[in-house]
């Protein structure tokens, strides 16, 4: 029901009075209140999606056609490859005399949705001609079969992998374990296409788990597509494992703890950050970094596979921006677990002069640029070797996430939280979504933001034009 007249023009004159009276502070304050929580989500948005697009362009265009070559490895006697037209969509392998000897396969592009760490796995799969008179389990398992399958009589004798876009020395510790590597030989396409992994105890390599587990699901996938609808396959199983379920109950509990009193008892901050730096750093390994950031924004979040990872990320991001508590920097980070208690147990901290903390505060915005040109140039650089959060997985560490962790910490021994403050690109990156309230105002970050924005835009415009002048 519309108001009269009268009250319609009482309101408007009233609204008009008190944005008079107030002036500019009433825009102000209502910018304070939402505007600048918007620009900023936008601003870093603006980057990912950016991110995205132009990798997809990229790997749209990018082919990689099989080579007898690669094959060979496995079939020594392997000459050429045929087509194959069926369902199967790979490749016969065929020795001098033209006869099939075995079959060769290719992950992608059909499964190159799964995501693994960071980033999806293109694998090679070699079938051989099965030499024994083992009969096929097909009719009991598939009694009313769609397409011919004479060919389940082939037999996996390896894989490899062809292409990764995850983390480099997660790939490299999964081609190093040769068990991984040749646990799923001697199957065939069907026993392949459904075996249960739990139940056989199929586990990933250690350091790196989540990059293994998506190469035998992408296999598995894979294979599955030309079951019937009732048994093909619906993408990653969700992933419930020890690991996720304590990484998940860590977060609760860190958020719990810092929006209660009980972060004011120093026995439990001091359990938090014990349990932070032993379960989510040494444990599981599951800490926000560039590396992750970038490959998300490139490929996807793999929820199904790392739910408790997602979980790490969503607060990570969304508190600080939503509530104005930066959840992850205070209670969830191992290594500024580390650093608050050095900082609390020191006794050689200095004080560091003016000029030499102006020019360390560039240290971290510098760093996001560089990781902007790794990203939009395709520079075979590993990022995460310009932060420290995988020096938490021991088995699986680069020497520069070593050295990175190690300096840093040696620093914070003298400089409270040193590294925090003037080392670290993904705190910048959550601190500059943080949101300070009333007090919030225009900043010197979203001015950097708005030029990190336009320098991304830039190298996604003349990427390919960049590369062939600096990189070629």
């Amino acid at each position: 029901m519309l108001l009269p007249m009268r009250y319609r023009y009482y309101l408007l004159n009233n609204l008009l009075s008190i944005m008079s009276e107030r002036g500019s502070s009433f825009w102000i304050t209502l910018w304070k209140g939402g505007g600048l929580r918007l620009y900023r989500a936008v601003m870093l948005g603006l980057v990912l999606w950016m991110m995205h697009e132009h990798h997809f362009q990229v790997s749209r265009e990018l082919k990689r056609p099989l080579d007898v070559t690669e094959v060979s490895q496995f079939l020594p006697a392997a000459e050429r490859l045929e087509i194959d037209r069926s369902p199967r969509n790979g490749f016969y392998v065929l020795d001098k005399a033209g006869e099939s000897i075995g079959y060769a396969l290719s992950t992608f592009p059909e499964c190159r949705e799964l995501i693994g760490y960071c980033g999806p796995t293109e694998v090679l799969v070699v079938f051989q001609n099965k030499e024994t008179s083992e009969p096929s389990r097909i009719d009991e398992l598939i009694p009313e079969k769609p397409i011919d399958w004479e060919f389940d009589e082939e037999r996996i004798v390896g894989f490899r992998i062809r292409y990764s876009e995850d983390t480099k020395t997660h790939v490299a510790d999964v081609r190093a374990d040769s068990w991984f590597m040749s646990q799923f030989n001697k199957l065939s396409w069907l026993e392949m296409a459904t075996l249960d992994f739990k139940e056989e105890q199929i586990e990933g390599v250690s350091g790196a788990t989540m990059t293994s587990m998506n190469i035998a699901y992408s296999m598995q996938d894979r294979m599955k597509a030309i079951l019937p609808e009732d048994q093909q396959a619906t993408g990653t199983r969700w992933n419930w494992s020890a690991s996720e379920i304590t990484v998940i109950l860590l977060v609760c509990w860190a958020v719990l703890f810092s929006f209660t009193r009980l972060r004011r008892y120093r026995s439990l901050r001091l359990l938090t950050q014990i349990s932070m730096i032993g379960l989510l750093g040494f444990w599981s390994g599951d800490l926000i970094a560039q590396s992750l950031i970038a490959g998300w924004a490139l490929n996807g979040v793999p929820l199904k596979l790392a739910p408790g990872l997602a979980l790490v990320m969503a607060t990570a991001f969304i508190f600080p921006w939503g509530t104005r508590r930066p959840v992850y920097c205070s209670h969830i980070c191992p290594h500024g677990a580390v650093q608050q208690m050095l900082a609390a147990y020191s006794p050689w901290q200095i004080k560091l002069r003016s000029e030499v903390k102006s020019g360390l505060m560039w240290l971290p915005p510098s760093l996001l640029v560089f990781v902007l040109i790794v990203v939009f140039l395709d520079i075979p650089f590993e990022l995460a070797g310009i932060e420290p959060f995988d020096a938490y997985l021991l088995t699986a560490a680069g020497l520069a996430t070593i050295f990175v962790a190690i300096v840093g910490l040696l620093f914070s021994i003298f400089v409270p939280m040193g590294y925090c403050k003037y080392g670290c690109p993904t705190g910048l990156l959550l601190n500059y979504v943080r949101s300070h309230g009333r007090a919030d105002h225009f900043q010197r970050r979203d001015t950097v933001a708005l030029l990190l924005v336009l320098l991304a835009g830039a190298l996604m415009r003349y990427s390919s034009q960049l590369t062939e002048l600096f990189l070629i």
